[in-house]
């Protein structure tokens, strides 16, 4: 039987060890350069947080959906300046730049206000705000068509969404 010199096995030793420690270097290095970025998202029309609302990472295939309470949370994102765009049927697209460190927990919180039309050009201070004509409406039928319409939409399998309305 052929017996490994004392020299040799602790040599071994000492690479593994060193092997061993600089890959948990590396990965704690890599874990540190990203961060996560996460929220509610609500509408003020209807006064409250949006499920099913899509939120995206620009230029990259990341992607979640908020929970029942308006909920997302995006992790493992590079650090940097991050495009978040956020999408709801009806509602339109809302995008928000945000700036990530490394190892961070971004709050941010996405909040839907009024109609998502072109911007309009913003007027003095001292000048008079003048509004059109306006009806005031419920569209109770339509958002929850809206809701089942979105969830529908982005579901993963094939799903027939009916709101409860629909019945009376």
């Amino acid at each position: 039987m052929k017996t490994i010199p004392s020299f040799m096995s602790a040599a071994r030793a000492w690479l593994s060890a060193w092997l061993t420690l600089s890959l948990v270097a590396v990965a704690a290095a890599q874990s540190a350069a990203t961060g996560s970025i996460e929220g509610r998202v609500f509408d003020t029309r209807r006064a409250q947080f949006l499920e099913m609302a899509r939120v995206t990472v620009e230029g990259s295939k990341r992607e979640t959906f908020t929970d029942a309470t308006g909920q997302y949370r995006l992790a493992g994102l590079p650090a940097g300046k991050v495009t978040l765009k956020i999408f709801y049927t009806g509602r339109g697209t809302l995008t928000e730049v945000v700036v990530l460190a490394a190892g961070e927990t971004l709050q941010r919180d996405i909040t839907f206000t009024g109609d998502l039309g072109p911007a309009k050009e913003k007027s003095g201070a001292d000048d008079p705000i003048k509004l059109a004509a306006f009806t005031v409406d419920t569209s109770r039928e339509m958002d929850a068509s809206s809701i089942a319409i979105n969830e529908q939409r982005f579901a993963k399998n094939i799903t027939n969404v009916v709101s409860a309305d629909e019945f009376g």
